[in-house]
């Protein structure tokens, strides 16, 4: 997986110009750029918290076969499992909570009524940002049917009719859910990487237009 890379971008994000006795547009935007950083910022680190989750389940469900040997606490959710599950479902529900947020920025910057600032420059970056969000909303949407069918293998291994082929197809089919994440995984970091990289040129060239002044 490839999101400890977005740690060290975390260090590349180019700092944000607070200056005073700017133009009104120049001001809002830098007010807008440095919001959506926070929420970018946010948005990573609940991914890589994410991700990191991930490694526990094969841990709790270790512990729960060795500690259960009936397997009552699937039946009754006391399982580690379903606790690593819910860990989950509250940190894609804090990154879908950022992104909302980062969607409703992009509006705010498209309400701006350009006359100092290259419009090109802008667009690219609103551009960048409508990308992430967009891809990022489907991965939302994949990781909870991820976890849906995590949830429902599990509960499926205590039914009378479970068998071996109940726990070895189950697991095959969850392996292939997680491989089509890691393909997710790789395009929102392009993405976030071409994020940072409009982040920049248009904080540039907000710097250059204000020392002009």
């Amino acid at each position: 997986m490839k999101f400890n890379k977005q740690i060290i971008l975390g260090s590349l994000v180019p700092s944000l110009f607070i200056l005073s006795g700017c133009s009104n547009e120049a001001e809002s935007i830098n007010e807008l750029v440095g919001e959506m950083n926070t929420q970018s910022t946010v948005v990573i680190d609940e991914l890589n918290n994410v991700t990191q989750l991930e490694g526990e389940i094969q841990t709790a469900f270790s512990d729960t076969l060795k500690n259960d040997e009936k397997l009552t606490t699937l039946v009754d959710k006391s399982s580690p499992v379903f606790e690593t599950i819910q860990n989950r479902e509250d940190g894609i529900e804090e990154i879908e909570a950022n992104i909302d947020t980062m969607g409703e920025i992009t509006s705010k910057l498209k309400e701006i009524e350009l006359s100092e600032i290259d419009t090109s420059v802008i667009l690219s970056y609103i551009d960048a940002t409508d990308t992430v969000v967009s891809t990022v909303y489907e991965y939302i949407e994949q990781y909870r049917s991820v976890l849906v069918e995590e949830r429902s293998y599990f509960e499926s291994l205590t039914g009378e009719e479970a068998s071996y082929q109940t726990f070895s197809e189950g697991v095959e089919e969850i392996n292939s859910l997680h491989l089509s994440l890691q393909e997710s995984y790789a395009a929102i970091d392009d993405q976030l990487e071409n994020f940072y990289i409009e982040e920049s040129n248009l904080t540039n060239t907000v710097d250059e237009l204000l020392n002009e002044e």
